[in-house]
């Protein structure tokens, strides 16, 4: 059960909000028709379930749809130094970046990353 702080009846109101959220999202995107279309309509999502970025990535890594901060770089292929993309390979929901070192151990690097982010 997801924990969101506030009034008992808070709680539920926001659950739904986010499941109509949810719903709309994939009613819109049974209508797009390219990857631009898509990304705008994930994006939209994204900041309307309060989340400020989206990575949405393969099984293997590969991302596919990004939309990341400006100060954000693209890690060497085969690196795992980015503590985002760690984290994201690792982790099937939601997340927000200050949970990260929660999820996975960080090596050195990564640290390094997650603080310069």
């Amino acid at each position: 059960m997801l924990d969101y702080p506030g009034a008992p009846g808070e709680e539920q109101a926001r659950a739904g909000n986010r499941t109509r959220i949810v719903q709309e999202f994939g009613r819109a995107v049974r209508g797009v028709g390219n990857l631009v279309q898509l990304r705008a309509s994930l994006v939209e999502t994204v900041v309307a379930l309060g989340f400020d970025y989206v990575v949405l990535h393969g099984v293997d890594g590969a991302i596919w749809l990004a939309d990341l901060p400006p100060n954000w770089r693209m890690p060497r292929a085969g690196s795992r130094t980015d503590a985002i993309l760690a984290a994201a390979s690792s982790c099937y929901a939601p997340f927000l970046w200050s949970d990260i070192p929660r999820l996975i151990a960080l090596s050195d690097a990564q640290r390094d990353c997650l603080n310069e982010t």
